[in-house]
């Protein structure tokens, strides 16, 4: 599959997860800025939420996500798990964790990737429990990979 099935994939997902005045999703990453590779990128997407949350829709997005990979064969859950594929970001404090977490240009980043891909499980393994429990571990990830990205811009 090509850059094309991620652009699919990521066009796929936009139209079926539930949009409304209250949900703004954003693809983020190398999905968007070229440097996506089968088997080793995931797509990452951000799910703002404003106002009421809708019954289910971590679980319900997610299923969406782990679901188009297998129409679109992208083989994301092949990728390794450095985080939850899909964050929900629900006040201002969640909103500060993700503005520091997504910086392409930092080359420490990328080195801290490639050490973690050695012994990061496949997202296949921990699709279930994060597809089950999104909603528990959403804030706890957040605040893990923030303080990664702060330890490494201080060195």
């Amino acid at each position: 599959m090509s850059e094309g099935s991620v652009k699919a994939f990521v066009a796929d997902f936009m139209k079926n997860a539930r949009l409304d005045n209250d949900i703004v999703i954003d693809i983020v990453g190398s999905a968007v800025d070229g440097r996506w590779q089968k088997g080793s990128s995931d797509v990452d997407v951000v799910v703002y939420v404003r106002g009421r949350k809708k019954k289910n829709l971590e679980s319900d997005i997610l299923q969406l996500y782990f679901k188009l990979d297998e129409k679109h064969g992208i083989k994301l859950q092949t990728t390794p798990f450095f985080h939850p594929p899909v964050i929900f970001v629900r006040n201002r404090l969640e909103k500060k964790l993700i503005a520091g977490i997504f910086k392409r240009d930092d080359p420490k980043r990328q080195i801290f990737k490639e050490l973690l891909k050695k012994v990061a499980p496949p997202t296949r393994i921990l699709a279930p429990f994060v597809t089950a429990y999104g909603k528990y571990l959403n804030l706890a990830f957040l605040v893990l990979l923030y303080f990664i990205a702060f330890a490494m811009k201080g060195r």
